[in-house]
């Protein structure tokens, strides 16, 4: 049963883009993929920027972490970026949320 629930968590971490690395731990507070994080709860939009435009990807009020980590893997596909970027921390500003890259 452990192997199941680790293989489902591992496939909700398969990002295209998206590294995450382990500077992202002081933001979840401890929380698992799995949790809703308390400080993001209202968050609408995961923004990205990139050359001066703007990309955004819409999330539900109370996405769990695995769900804000693939809509900034989304946002990053819509923008076209080719490289794959470390995800090191999220901001929240006007209910967007923003990545912070290492």
């Amino acid at each position: 049963m452990f192997g199941q629930a680790s293989g489902k968590i591992e496939n909700l971490l398969d990002f295209r883009l998206l590294r995450i690395d382990e500077a992202i731990l002081p933001f979840m507070n401890g929380d698992s993929i799995t949790d809703v994080p308390e400080q993001f709860s209202d968050a609408e939009l995961v923004e990205y920027r990139r050359n001066n435009v703007v990309y955004n990807v819409p999330i539900s009020n109370n996405s769990t972490w695995a769900e804000v980590f693939t809509a900034f893997d989304h946002v990053l596909q819509l923008s076209g970026e080719v490289h794959r970027l470390d995800l090191g921390g999220v901001t929240k500003h006007n209910k967007r949320l923003r990545p912070i890259w290492i």
